[in-house]
């Protein structure tokens, strides 16, 4: 394979930063696998959790104006839209010259709970809170998906694997550099 190959992309997760978690452990192994490759460059993309996942919040907000997560309502994370991560990946592979052996942090938000739970508030017109739920409630919650339970150890626990403002502040711009336009933000 790696005679046909001259570079690709490595879809990977912010975690893998310092290996961090079993997801971070996981990809990190990915990435320096990709990197130890002789004859093949590649650009990592690494993405956060995903805008999309608000929607799982759809039904306990219709149904009672709340919703639920394992975390502190003012802790920040990292979000980003699905697409843009996917456009970051195709961008990377088709952009060996600029971006080969660098990491690429897809980053559309760093946003907490209680600020979505005030989105949600404005655009539904009504009051929305969060409520912070247990780590043993919230994997109760993941049971109806049929998720193996290592897996849904490794979600609970990226709640609590969590970036400082200066990463932020240093990988902020990664996206729009690579794709050429801002991505999607949690108000869009």
């Amino acid at each position: 394979v790696e005679k046909s190959i001259k570079h690709g992309s490595i879809l990977s997760v912010v975690a893998a930063e310092n290996q961090r978690g079993v997801f971070g452990k996981q990809f990190g192994s990915v990435e320096k696998f990709a990197s130890s490759l002789k004859r093949v460059s590649t650009t990592v993309v690494r993405a956060p959790f995903f805008l999309e996942n608000l929607w799982g919040d759809a039904g306990t907000v219709k149904s009672h104006d709340t919703f639920y997560a394992p975390i502190d309502g003012d802790t920040k994370q990292l979000m980003a839209a699905v697409a843009d991560v996917g456009d970051a990946v195709a961008a990377a592979a088709m952009n060996a010259e600029k971006f080969a052996g660098k990491i690429v942090h897809v980053i559309g938000a760093n946003v907490s709970k209680n600020e979505i739970a005030a989105l949600y508030s404005k655009k539904l017109g009504r009051d929305i809170k969060l409520v912070q739920a247990s780590e043993e409630a919230a994997t109760k919650a993941f049971e109806p998906y049929g998720m193996p339970a290592w897996q849904v150890k490794g979600v609970i626990e990226l709640f609590g694997i969590n970036e400082t403002d200066a990463f932020v502040k240093a990988h902020e711009n990664e996206f729009e550099e690579l794709v050429k336009r801002k991505p999607m933000s949690v108000a869009t």
